[in-house]
């Protein structure tokens, strides 16, 4: 219930929580001297939370929604990695619903966000993208095929290869 990314030779990992407890701490692994340290950072943290997701755009690190043991969310925090600075990104307009277990990855410095589980477990086969450059969520399903209509999903990932999003497994809902 963690996320990996990876900036600068380290990888950062958001630590989540097990189900009992809830954690947001976030770890960073110096793959060159292959060394483990707390990142201490100013800011505004996100609350803990688990099944968040994350990615990286420049030196952000960018952490969506998740579950904090009593609800499911759709906040947005980052943190710069150069300045160790935490902040809780104010969207302009709607975010996605909240939910767990969703995927986020970046294209062309852009989040891209699917799926995941709401409320009453319900899954989600949606897809969003986040410009930060505006703060601004915009909902962007435009499947006209229904062979190619992803089913909904959660606990799944979610990968560019050349400029195709490809999602991976998940449970189906």
């Amino acid at each position: 219930m963690h996320t990996a990314d990876s900036y600068k030779k380290k990888i950062y990992v958001f630590r989540g929580g097990d189900g009992r407890e809830y954690l947001n701490d976030l770890h960073e692994l110096n793959t060159e001297a292959m060394v483990w340290t707390k990142v201490e950072a100013a800011g505004f943290m996100p609350p803990p939370r688990a099944n968040h997701s994350s990615a990286i755009i420049k030196q952000n690190l960018f952490i969506f929604g998740g579950w904090d043991g009593a609800k499911r969310l759709n906040d947005l925090f980052v943190i710069d990695l150069d300045q160790r600075l935490w902040s809780q990104v104010a969207v302009e307009g709607e975010s996605p619903a909240p939910r767990a277990g969703m995927s986020l990855c970046t294209v062309q410095d852009r989040l891209y966000l699917f799926g995941g589980s709401g409320p009453h477990a319900q899954c989600f086969n949606d897809l969003y993208t986040f410009d930060p450059s505006t703060s601004k969520w915009t909902h962007c399903n435009s499947f006209t095929d229904p062979k190619v209509q992803p089913k909904m999903r959660a606990g799944h990932s979610m990968t560019l290869v050349g400029t195709k999003l490809y999602i991976i497994g998940g449970s189906y809902g």
